[in-house]
């Protein structure tokens, strides 16, 4: 037989070809011995349990457990069911999976799982583990699997009364202060000053006379700037205290202005409303110092002068923002602008386009979990609004009642009975001028105010259950 050049190149091919095939390969083909967890993942079996589909699992340390676990450290929801879940569990390699399943006496089902889907549901209420052999029969390894589900409404805001009565004195002037991590909390009788303090809103000093400042102080006007508090008096004085009690006075009148009212401290500047000496006109003012004053913009109609709720925050874009709400104006007209600010000079009026905020006055505005909250409202009858709580979620657009089931000025109280519990609640009474801050834990801590008849001396504390979740 001849063999030509084509031949000889075709069986060429033929011997590499047949060289190559698996088949002739005497070694059989290695089996993973990796058996370790890769990714554990549930899903929703109706509408009612879509938040399991939202649950990530990862591998932790765990102090109670030989080994690492495999858990959610973001809990699920407050009374998600998971009771009856389809989980799919996935492995590096796998030859057969295990589930061991514990019922609420302590027995144990063990369940075969697939290694890419399982169809049965499991109840991971009372405790899950799952053994896993890896793709080659021998290497193995076994996890305890954690589901954590909150165990309090994560949306709910919890009070508690923490002192019934601060001081007992008569003094129905009042204003609370966040300073040097502690509630600063003057109290006046026109002749009088006392300032007490506590760190926690539950423990107060015995209060401390402050006889540096004037009879009739205005206590409300009382304000934070930099590391000292200052207070503008009717007769262009400025007060200035780096403790609350030994206040300094000094002059602090322009030449052809007097300071009317502080507003808030935004950008390093202490902002305020002035009046011209000459033709009584309002004008905008600020200071770097606490001392040297610029005048600025002028104050635009329906500004407010006195009795507003003022408050400086960052906005969501990390902007810093103020806003200005109610008060008087300058002719003794009770206002519902809610005035907003980026800069202190340059100011809109959100009530052109929202009028759904009465006019009001002596309430507190704050920053809380990316909301303003507003508290204490006093209505044009001179007597607390009905609607003395108020959110807004727009950086203070629109205010409306928070929703009650969430949020309420109240304490519950839980006795547990024989066999069951009795739940009572403490409401907060309705109050304006009250003081409400927020100190470094991000707890609201509201003190004192008044309505008609009575002054109150009281301090509540409130927190967002959610802000207060620490991982499991």
């Amino acid at each position: 037989m001849k063999f030509t050049p084509f031949r000889l190149t075709l069986l060429f091919v033929f011997l590499i070809f047949f060289a190559s095939c698996d088949w002739l390969d005497t070694e059989e083909e290695d089996l993973s011995t990796n058996p370790y967890f890769s990714s554990l993942k549930f899903a929703a079996i109706d509408d009612e349990d879509a938040a399991l589909s939202s649950a990530v699992f990862s591998l932790e340390l765990d102090a109670d457990y030989p080994d690492s676990i495999i858990v959610n450290l973001d809990s699920l929801p407050y009374q998600t069911d998971i009771s009856n879940v389809k989980a799919t569990f996935t492995f590096n390699s796998t030859s057969t999976t295990h589930l061991y399943e514990t019922d609420s006496v302590g027995g144990i089902d063990t369940i075969l799982i697939s290694a890419t889907s399982n169809v049965d549901t499991i109840d991971f209420r009372f405790g899950v583990a799952v053994h896993n052999v890896a793709a080659d029969g021998e290497h193995e390894t076994t996890y305890k699997v954690k589901v954590n589900v909150h165990k309090v409404e994560s949306e709910l805001y919890v009070y508690n009364k923490l002192v019934n009565s601060i001081y007992n004195h008569s003094g129905s002037l009042q204003k609370a202060v966040w300073f040097k991590d502690s509630v600063f909390f003057f109290v006046g009788s026109g002749i009088n000053n006392t300032l007490y303090k506590s760190k926690d809103g539950e423990h107060w000093n015995a209060g401390a006379n402050v006889a540096d400042l004037p009879d009739y102080t205005v206590i409300r006007n009382i304000l934070k700037f930099k590391d000292k508090l200052y207070y503008s008096h009717q007769d262009s004085l400025l007060f200035v205290s780096g403790n609350g009690i030994n206040w300094e006075r000094k002059s602090f009148s322009t030449e052809n202005y007097d300071i009317v009212n502080l507003l808030f401290e935004m950008e390093d500047k202490l902002w305020a409303i002035s009046k011209s000496k000459t033709d009584s006109k309002y004008k905008f003012a600020f200071t770097a110092d606490g001392i040297n004053w610029n005048i600025s913009t002028d104050v635009p109609d329906k500004f407010p002068i006195g009795d507003f709720a003022a408050h400086s925050f960052s906005s969501r874009t990390k902007q810093p923002k103020a806003i200005v709400v109610g008060g008087y104006s300058a002719d003794q007209s009770l206002l519902n602008n809610i005035w907003t600010t980026e800069n202190g000079t340059y100011w809109i009026d959100f009530s052109t386009e929202e009028t759904n905020l009465q006019s009001l006055a002596g309430a507190s505005v704050i920053s809380y979990d990316d909301k303003l909250l507003m508290i204490g409202l006093m209505g044009e009858d001179g007597n607390v609004a009905d609607d003395w709580l108020l959110e807004s979620i727009d950086e203070g657009l629109s205010w409306s009642v928070p929703d009650t089931t969430y949020n309420q000025l109240r304490q519950v109280i839980i006795t547990p009975r024989d066999t069951t519990f009795d739940t009572t609640y403490v409401y907060m009474e309705p109050r304006y001028l009250t003081s409400a801050i927020v100190n470094n834990n991000k707890e609201i801590i509201i003190v004192g105010g008044r309505n008609r008849s009575t002054i109150f001396k009281d301090a509540w504390k409130g927190k967002l259950n959610r802000l207060n979740f620490k991982r499991q």
